[in-house]
C-alpha cells in the first residue's frame, strides 16, 4: 500500500511502475483540501465545525457508520452545498 497526496502525476506513475500496489490518499492532505474548498462557502467558525465533522465521519470502522455520519453532514450542511460529494447505492 502507498499513501499519496493525490498528485495526478504520482498516481499515473504508480499505475505504471507499481502495478500491484494499492494507493490511498493521505487523510492529512484530504483534510487540508477540505479546509481550502470550504473556506469559500462557509464562515470561519463553520469551517472548523465542518472539518471536525468531516474528520469524525472519516474515522469509522465500517461503511454503515460512515454513511450514517455522512447523511448527518448532508442534513447539517445542506444549505451550503449544491451537490453531494460522495454517492453510494443503498
Amino acid at each position: 500500500m502507498l499513501y499519496t497526496d493525490g498528485n495526478p502525476a504520482m498516481l499515473a506513475a504508480i499505475q505504471v511502475i507499481y502495478l500491484q500496489t494499492h494507493y490511498l490518499l493521505c487523510i492529512y492532505h484530504i483534510t487540508e483540501n477540505v479546509k481550502k474548498k470550504t473556506r469559500s462557502i462557509l464562515c470561519d467558525e463553520m469551517v472548523k465545525d465542518f472539518v471536525k465533522d468531516f474528520y469524525h465521519m472519516c474515522n469509522n470502522y465500517n461503511q454503515y457508520q460512515f454513511e450514517l455520519r455522512y447523511n448527518e453532514m448532508l442534513i447539517k450542511y445542506e444549505p451550503y452545498f449544491e451537490r453531494k460529494l460522495y454517492s453510494y447505492e443503498s
